[in-house]
């Protein structure tokens, strides 16, 4: 299980990088392969302890491109069936989170 760190949500300064960040899918660790469906969900945990889930499935030969749809869950959450292909939700927990990081460090301060 992968976990993005404090810092590397707050080097996500702008929509433009969080929509690059979320580019990475493929190269987040495996959590489970389906071969039968041609399924691999791959997860990253975030600061505040709720995971963005990529699934993928495989391309085939009438399509050009593989599909990777993404869902954002607590922790002990199941992935559900319903499956959004936009990133704009996510973008924008990625945007709250880090202004929630920045937020608390100031207090600390």
């Amino acid at each position: 299980m992968e976990e993005i760190t404090e810092e590397q949500i707050l080097a996500l300064t702008n929509n433009q990088k969080r929509e690059e960040f979320l580019k990475t899918w493929p190269e987040w660790p495996v959590l489970a392969a389906v071969p039968a469906l041609k399924l691999a969900v791959r997860q990253v945990v975030l600061p505040d302890r709720e995971r963005i889930v990529s699934l993928e499935y495989a391309k085939t030969p009438f399509e050009l491109h593989r599909h990777c749809y993404f869902q954002r869950l607590g922790l002990t959450e199941g992935i559900s069936p319903f499956n959004d292909m936009s990133t704009g939700q996510t973008v924008e927990h990625l945007k709250n989170l880090r202004m929630k990081i920045v937020n608390q460090r100031k207090k600390e301060d």
